[in-house]
């Protein structure tokens, strides 16, 4: 449910309510580094080809090496986006590489624990999400990247898309009232046969999937003291763990984190998110009338 506008409390044109929506998207910015440095890539797969080196290239952001264990395919991949040099082995990329450079490590998330280790000490480092598939792994990679001095992050981008940036500049404008519910649902193709890798994952949908849908709320209102979730297999995908997750966040009475409009969260959010055949997805952020 959505409440009524928090404008309505003091009336005000159409004409004028429009000028201020368009006044607040015109603040919205893509965040972007303060200085490009040139990027090597540790992994040739379907992500890296469909997303990764297509947004990099749209965002003027070199990169200069591609590396994948299978040495034919980085080389048809580094020919096919421009990429001067395909690298046929971690020690080869990690000698060719300038001390500026980035690793995006778009693998398998069992595969971090054994590439990370290798990485010179002081790596900036971009890990495809998850952190690990398991809690333990997840504290292994948090060790590796402190002992080594690491400056890594996880990829979430979810929270920088396009969509929730103007969400987050209409809120913070105060157009939006103040929230005190998020309901993501989202009923989606996904081409899991893609990746050959989560076949044999026992755990798959929140780790590979919703976990930009949680990120997401969590951008707007922090972390929750508790999460009540339950994921179950789908039966066009029987091969497959769980492809469904249905998701409560308890936010309680907790007043301390201050989101994109610096509200004080009364707040719940629920997750719904299913790997089926359809495509459709809606977010809705409540409003407090």
């Amino acid at each position: 449910m959505v409440g009524e506008d928090a404008t309505m409390s003091n009336p005000s044109s159409a004409e004028t309510l429009d000028a201020r929506i368009a006044t607040a998207l015109k603040t919205v910015r893509q965040p972007r580094p303060k200085l490009v440095r040139p990027i090597v890539v540790i992994g040739a797969g379907g992500i890296v080809r469909a997303a990764h080196l297509p947004a990099y290239e749209k965002a003027g952001f070199p990169v200069i090496g591609l590396l994948d264990r299978d040495k034919d395919k980085a080389a048809a991949l580094a020919a096919e986006r421009g990429i001067s040099h395909s690298l046929g082995s971690l020690a080869e990329a990690v000698s060719f590489a300038p001390r500026d450079a980035v690793f995006d490590i778009a693998v398998p998330a069992s595969e971090l624990v054994h590439i990370l280790p290798h990485l010179p000490d002081g790596t900036t480092a971009l890990i495809q999400k998850p952190m690990g598939e398991t809690l333990p792994e997840a504290r292994r990679i948090r060790d590796i990247c402190r002992a080594k001095h690491f400056i890594a992050a996880v990829n979430f981008s979810l929270r920088y898309s396009p969509n929730n940036l103007a969400v987050a500049a209409l809120a913070n404008c105060g157009l939006l009232g103040e929230i005190h519910d998020i309901e993501i649902q989202t009923s989606t193709y996904t081409p899991w046969h893609l990746w050959t890798f989560l076949a044999s994952a026992s755990r798959l949908e929140i780790l590979y999937h919703s976990i930009h849908y949680f990120d997401l709320i969590r951008s707007w209102l922090g972390d929750p003291q508790g999460v009540y979730a339950r994921t179950e297999k789908n039966p066009h995908t029987a091969n497959l763990a769980a492809t469904k997750t249905i998701a409560i966040l308890n936010y309680g009475n907790a007043r301390g984190h201050q989101s994109p409009s610096q509200l004080r969260s009364r707040a719940s959010a629920q997750l719904r998110s299913v790997g089926g055949t359809r495509r459709r997805g809606a977010h809705h952020y409540g409003r407090q009338s």
